[in-house]
């Protein structure tokens, strides 16, 4: 994998060009409407979980579709993130359905706004999730502890944050609380639903609590600002990893020790 090429990169950063035009204002969340918890601590919470999250591109000469992606094991040469599997799906009015794939389909934005090639290593419409591999930058990427909620289902009302990269904006963060799980027609199992805003891009971005520990994997809302978003489960994402990790060969404590 090689850092993408300057017309590549002109066309990444003209979408974040535009998402700074386009997309709403982040939410302005302050400590004032989180009270049980100080402005250090929701800022200390932000600034880890913005390291775990880069922006994902599939871009090809008549299409182009923008993303988020978790970053979840990393070695000293590369990085795998998770997105969904419809950041990476994209439609051809003339061939039908087409996967970014091939060479050169995928790109990511790191938190400093680097871009790099990308590989899709797995791609799984059951899920809605995808895995890519990425180079790895030890200044601005960081995996999460994965497994460090499982089987701690969010509390109803739990302080949650949702990080992402609507229209290509780096690892913007808003604020909510965890509403329940619900079912939803895009996949076979219940999501979490939760209050914190995501925009259109923000799939694939991470949901975490106030520790940085990882909750879920945003995928749907119901509309821009009306403050409910769903996420896919971590148990969900956890089955998802590990029949990945069997199918493909990959090193398992790159995920499961970070």
């Amino acid at each position: 994998m090689r850092l993408w090429p300057p017309f590549v990169v002109l066309m990444f950063l003209s979408a974040f060009l535009l998402g700074a035009c386009w997309a709403p204002a982040p939410l302005d969340e302050t400590a004032e409407d989180f009270p049980e918890r100080s402005a250090g601590k929701l800022e200390e919470t932000k600034l880890a979980i913005r390291h775990h999250n880069v922006a994902v591109g599939v871009m090809e000469a008549e299409y182009e579709n923008f993303g988020s992606a978790t970053l979840v094991g990393c070695s000293s040469v590369e990085c795998y993130a998770l997105t969904n599997a419809h950041v990476i799906e994209t439609i051809d009015n003339q061939t039908g359905v087409i996967s970014g794939d091939e060479p050169g389909d995928l790109a990511a934005m790191s938190y400093d706004e680097q871009i790099f090639e990308a590989e899709l290593i797995d791609f799984a419409l059951g899920y809605d999730l995808a895995l890519i591999a990425i180079p790895y930058d030890s200044t601005t990427m960081e995996a999460v502890d994965i497994r460090a909620r499982e089987g701690k289902t969010p509390e109803n009302g739990e302080l949650v944050f949702s990080v992402g990269s609507p229209r290509g904006l780096p690892s913007n963060v808003t604020m909510g609380r965890f509403l329940g799980m619900t079912p939803i027609a895009q996949v076979d199992f219940h999501a979490y639903a939760h209050s914190s805003t995501v925009f259109s891009g923000n799939s694939g971005g991470g949901l975490f609590d106030l520790n940085g520990d990882l909750l879920g994997i945003n995928a749907w809302a119901e509309a821009p600002m009306e403050n409910q978003a769903m996420a896919i489960p971590l148990h969900e994402i956890l089955d998802y990893l590990q029949e990945t990790i069997e199918t493909h060969g990959l090193e398992e404590e790159l995920f499961f020790n970070p």
